[in-house]
């Protein structure tokens, strides 16, 4: 009898512990395959933003959605070392019984204090479930919704603290793994907002472009909208090639890319110009030693002197393109695991509803 309860135990234990793997390994692979669609949607929707505004917003939405924040805000660290606010959700301002003209001018050149503070002053981040208890609570203005839950992300640029973004109000309040997504999300961020302030900064004055040019990590092209040939390039441009300046200008565009897909960007270009602008994603250079690399192409009509040429910027999305293999990796590894377990494995939605379930459940 006493062998015959140990095995009970023990096969109860057994249970206990594969239906705990069985719901992290659901929790992982949801969680996952959430971020890598979130990241793809932060890159696909901020090429269509026209501002910095917007795109910081798009972000914010994002974010709020994966975390179930009710709302949020990005801001950044400006030079008399004062925040300002660039996004602010709509559910924020909805909520907010302040007028908007006082409500506006608050966002701007604030004094770094209290809990969202902390955060940039700690250089890390933050989150608070009691905001009530918290030392350095200061309250909140007049009209203002309360803060029931808080979490706050640095946001860096160059290895530099740049800003940060805040969220606040889930309902179950944050943790750790909401922490994870949303720093994992502010590098997308970041790439997004600074490639948008470059775009503006570009269309300045020809003096500001030509700094800008020089110094910028993405790869610059200039060419003649009638010939298609390259007229000038930037550092950046030649360390992506693997040649020259001298060796480049005088290419056509087309010749950037792999010899196989000639006409493909033949076409493209042509596209390009007839529309003024164009974005187009997961394309190939070529480099000098024969490389493929993939690239994101943000192409302008841009006015230099008394000629209008088009500005190719070329983002080489190695990165991202490793990042993205990983998290399908994983994916596929989890889903692997979902697959062949002799446990019945689901996912369901937040209602209730079933999303997927294993072979073991199906056979069931």
């Amino acid at each position: 009898m006493k062998d015959e309860r140990n095995t009970k135990r023990q096969f109860k234990n057994e249970l206990v512990t594969s239906e705990g793997e069985r719901k992290r390994v659901e929790r992982r692979a949801l969680r996952q395959r959430t971020l890598l669609e979130a990241i793809n949607k932060v890159f696909r929707e901020t090429l269509r933003c026209e501002t910095d505004e917007e795109v910081a917003s798009t972000c914010l939405a994002v974010a709020q959605e994966l975390t179930g924040s009710q709302f949020g805000f990005i801001g950044e660290v400006n030079q008399a070392g004062l925040f300002d606010t660039i996004a602010l959700s709509d559910p924020g301002w909805h909520a907010c019984r302040m007028p908007r003209s006082d409500a506006v001018r608050m966002i701007k050149d604030m004094k770094i204090r209290g809990i969202w503070g902390t955060v940039l002053k700690d250089e890390q981040s933050l989150i608070v479930n009691h905001p009530d208890s918290h030392p350095n609570r200061v309250g909140t203005p007049q009209g203002h919704p309360s803060i029931t839950s808080f979490l706050g992300v640095l946001l860096k640029y160059g290895g530099k603290t740049f800003g940060m973004i805040g969220l606040a109000n889930k309902e179950s309040g944050y943790d750790l793994a909401d922490q994870q997504t949303v720093e994992t999300l502010s590098v997308a961020f970041m790439e997004a907002l600074m490639r948008k302030r470059m775009e503006e900064a570009l269309k300045e004055s020809e003096e500001k472009f030509r700094t800008l040019f020089e110094n910028s990590r993405d790869a610059i092209f200039i060419a003649d909208t009638v010939t298609g040939k390259i007229m000038d390039v930037n550092q950046a441009a030649c360390d992506l090639m693997g040649m020259s300046k001298a060796d480049l200008i005088g290419l056509h565009q087309s010749e950037l890319h792999p010899p196989d897909k000639t006409d493909e960007y033949r076409r493209l270009f042509k596209e390009h110009v007839s529309s003024g602008k164009a974005i187009t994603t997961d394309l190939y250079v070529r480099r000098a030693d024969g490389e493929l690399v993939p690239v994101d192409i943000s192409a302008s009509m841009v006015k230099m002197g008394d000629r209008v040429v088009i500005q190719g910027v070329f983002r080489n999305v190695t990165e991202r393109k490793h990042m993205e293999e990983a998290l399908r990796e994983s994916e596929e590894k989890y889903r692997r695991i979902f697959e062949t377990s002799k446990d019945v494995l689901y996912l369901t939605s937040r209602e209730g509803k079933f999303i997927d379930i294993n072979q073991a459940g199906v056979d069931l």
